[in-house]
């Protein structure tokens, strides 16, 4: 009997390592689809104001390259030009940019490709690290948590470096394990300049990527003996080196700034308690606090490194967050980099209930089957849904229209989307903005207090400027105490298309006396 067993396990052994390979074959295929569907549409699905930043970014660079005006696009503002850099390594800017020269032409979806390639390799390693740690079954959920999450489908489809970041916190992760089974040079010297190029593309990530390497090596049972190891401290030294030149020598007075504004001023919010709260329910909407909470537990079960490994990166997420706390629960893409520590702990999980599917009878098999791509199916077509569903192609015509309609003899200042960049990118006019609700809020947060008198405020705010634009509605709407100044005080010179035009050099009040 156990003889005449054997050759009918190993054939369904063989059959299921070869269904499992398909799937890998299928979720890659779905994940590659995801993110290049509906390829031309224009960067404003997601947070376009980064988006358009980094566009304008990119055409700065390939405008530059072809001496400025070849390009047969409005020059690039002078404001937008001296960001480049100015908080972070332009890095995914320049690999567009020279894909614009060597395609020819100014495609801003060129970036799409780009994260969706970042994304998938970073999904493939994860998906690698998750089977050698688990088993097949195990990779797979890990793969399909980060192929089919919504969220991440956004991300990876956005003009913005988040994607990279993605990938080079996986590398690090990945060649940390490696060097610690293997234990050779090779291995370590990759965990540190992935480390070190992780905090490179993204600085804010460094507490994450630093907890990380600390206790992947700290929490071995034979810490003593890692200590001595100067393998180890070059991974430190090439964690810290890479970044500590740019962020440190390069722009030491952007960093301090973004530390002072980012950090230092509204650290105060960790110690109330519904920022806690408000951050688990931005969770819950971006990365399904359920699956988190399993992951966390995942975590728990997987082998001694890999479990290092996601210690490192949760507790590192967490340090990242009370760090960076306002931000943490206003723009969703910062909670990014707890996305490879869900899809890792998800892995034993996914290895244990699988495991236990296989044990069932046919019929429940098929159930859990069918359940299983019930799971995978509904958060794809969910992200399919969000991106046929919107059509951005119409949106640049509106914003020429007002740029060329705007009067170019004197300054203007604007409430309007996206902190002016529709208008500069696709109007090619720079303006100065109107703080928008949000921004007052964060203002008197870091206690920049400014006058209730709105007469104050405005005749402040409007020195020198002959125009007050307003194309965004809702926001001026918003401030009803400023509208009710405008609409009183200044005429009107456009109204209508989209937009509002106030003269600030011609007074009502002047009018009727």
């Amino acid at each position: 009997m156990t003889v005449s067993g054997e050759p009918g396990d190993s054939r369904l052994s063989r059959r299921r390592w070869s269904w499992a390979w398909v799937a890998f074959g299928l979720l890659l295929l779905v994940g590659m689809v995801l993110r290049l569907m509906d390829l031309r549409d224009e960067p404003l699905d997601f947070h376009p104001m980064p988006q358009l930043h980094r566009a304008m970014i990119a055409r700065s660079m390939y405008q530059r390259s072809l001496h400025e005006g070849e390009a047969g696009g409005e020059p690039v503002p002078e404001a937008v030009q001296a960001s480049v850099g100015a908080y972070e390594p332009p890095i995914l800017e320049r690999l567009v940019a020279t894909t614009y020269l060597l395609t020819g032409g100014e495609n801003p979806w060129v970036a799409r490709i780009w994260n969706a390639g970042f994304w998938l390799i970073a999904a493939v390693l994860l998906f690698d690290l998750a089977r050698r740690s688990t088993s097949m079954e195990g990779g797979l959920v890990s793969l399909a948590y980060l192929l089919v999450l919504p969220f991440g489908v956004q991300v990876s489809r956005a003009f913005m470096p988040d994607s990279l970041m993605v990938l080079m916190i996986v590398v690090a992760g990945y060649a940390l394990v490696r060097w610690k089974d293997r234990g050779t040079w090779a291995w370590a010297l990759g965990a540190g300049l992935a480390s070190g190029a992780a905090i490179l593309v993204k600085g804010r990530i460094a507490p994450m990527i630093l907890v990380t390497v600390v206790l992947v090596g700290l929490l071995d049972p034979n810490w003593k003996r890692v200590l001595r190891d100067l393998r180890w401290w070059t991974i430190g030294v090439l964690t810290l080196a890479l970044p500590a030149v740019y962020y440190g020598l390069l722009i030491p007075g952007s960093t301090s700034g973004w530390i002072q504004e980012g950090t230092l001023n509204v650290l105060g919010m960790i110690l109330d308690p519904s920022f806690y709260t408000r951050w688990m329910s931005f969770l819950d909407q971006i990365v399904y606090l359920g699956m988190a909470v399993l992951a966390v537990v995942g975590t728990a079960l997987l082998p001694s490194t890999p479990r290092r490994l996601g210690l490192g990166w949760w507790l590192g997420f967490l340090a990242y967050g009370l760090l960076l706390p306002y931000n943490m629960v206003t723009h969703n893409y910062y909670s990014l980099p707890v996305v490879p520590a869900i899809a890792l702990g998800l892995a034993p999980v996914g290895q244990l209930v699988l495991d236990r599917v296989g044990r069932l009878s046919f019929g429940w098999r098929a159930f859990a089957v069918a359940a299983c791509l019930l799971m995978v199916f509904y958060p794809a077509w969910r992200s399919r849904s969000v991106i046929v569903g919107q059509d951005f192609h119409a949106e640049p015509l509106g914003w020429v229209k007002i740029g060329r309609e705007l009067p170019t003899d004197g300054r203007i200042i604007a409430i309007t989307q996206d902190y002016g960049y529709r208008l500069a990118y696709y109007g090619g006019r720079s303006v100065s903005l109107w703080p928008s609700v949000q921004d007052q809020a964060y203002a008197e947060l870091r206690g920049h207090n400014t006058s209730p008198n709105i007469a104050d405020v405005f005749a402040e705010r409007t020195d020198g400027f002959h125009y007050f634009l307003v194309t965004n509605m809702s926001e001026l709407e918003a401030q009803s105490d400023l509208e009710a100044y405008l609409r009183q005080n200044f005429p009107i010179v456009h109204e209508g298309d989209g937009y509002l035009l106030f003269d600030l050099q011609d007074s009502l009040g002047e009018q009727d006396s």
